[in-house]
């Protein structure tokens, strides 16, 4: 007995609008796969059938991609298998042949696919990249917590203050020679730090007292190996005076003249790495200490001096 089996392969709805005065409502192509399931008939099927079926259903006239679809038997074993194409363009019927609606409607379908296949091909290949930085993320994370680099741990270990004169007329400025001995403490397990640059500042209250120190000793680029100290001496030579606002030689003549202690800033900015094996982590930490160095007169001339003993703590900022 003759079985013919129908299947939707694809759809494809254009141009659906609102009635106009062009009477132009839809664009539809529907492609069927039929089956017949008898091995041993052949059978020809009317495209006047499918046409009546499929405008029952719709309301509309259909062109099909051919008039007629034969199911010929392929062998006494197989069944065979006929595409069809129905095309329904209501209103607007007969402006463009079937098999052309049918070759637009293809080719659109055709792009879609290809463009969905380069998205999804763009979108893997991210996805890809994405869990490749993970992962290294993931490993330098590891053996971050394996050497456990610690902050640096700096200490005033001493600050002798000099022939410090303020002179506060028209053209202000201050002299003095300070030198201040940082001890720079690495308190890691199993890494090591080198020290690239190192540049300080003096400061009272937020205004420069000296551009940068002098000298460093040793040279600001050294290695320091891990649970290891190293002194830092920086040296400020200004007996020629530094130029500073009225206002700020006003400040600090007074707190001379008070007999207490003045005050300081010391301002280090360091670049380090930190070596973990094959990685190395590059840092900018900044250390700021505080001074308070009691002060007394220096002989006959105005100059003023003073020492501060060690283990003032300073702060380390990443």
């Amino acid at each position: 007995m003759l079985q013919i089996r129908a299947a939707v392969d694809s759809a494809t709805l254009s141009r659906l609008t609102v009635p106009n005065k062009y009477n132009d409502s839809y664009h539809l192509a529907v492609k069927l796969s039929l089956y017949n399931d008898d091995p041993t008939t052949t059978s020809v099927v009317d495209a006047e059938l499918i046409r009546f079926c499929a405008t029952a259903v719709t309301g509309t006239t259909s062109d099909t991609s051919a008039p007629e679809f034969f199911f010929r038997q392929q062998g006494s074993s197989m069944t065979s298998t006929a595409e069809v194409t129905l095309v329904f363009d209501y209103g607007r019927r007969g402006d463009v042949a079937a098999d052309e609606l049918v070759k637009k409607e293809m080719a659109k379908s055709s792009g879609r696919r290809d463009g969905e296949v380069g998205v999804g091909a763009g979108r893997a290949h991210a996805r890809g990249c994405i869990g490749s930085l993970i992962g290294v993320a993931f490993i330098v994370l590891i053996y971050w917590a394996i050497f456990q680099p610690h902050h640096i741990r700096a200490t005033v270990e001493s600050a002798t203050l000099t022939n410090l004169t303020v002179v506060s007329s028209n053209a202000a400025a201050v002299s003095y020679n300070l030198t201040v001995t940082l001890s720079f403490y690495n308190p890691s397990l199993r890494v090591n730090i080198y020290y690239d640059a190192m540049a300080a500042e003096l400061r009272f209250r937020d205004a420069v007292l000296g551009p940068a120190a002098n000298s460093t000793s040793p040279s600001s680029e050294f290695l320091q190996r891990r649970k290891t100290s190293d002194d830092v001496r920086l040296q400020f030579g200004y007996g020629g005076g530094v130029a500073v606002a009225g206002d700020v030689a006003g400040e600090l003549e007074k707190e001379i003249k008070a007999g207490g202690p003045v005050g300081l800033e010391l301002d280090v900015d360091l670049r380090v790495r930190y070596v973990l094996r094959v990685f190395k982590v590059r840092q900018k930490p900044r250390v700021w200490c505080q001074l308070s160095i009691p002060v007394k007169t220096e002989g006959p001339g105005p100059g003023v001096g003073g020492a501060v003993a060690p283990g003032d703590r300073c702060t380390v900022k990443y």
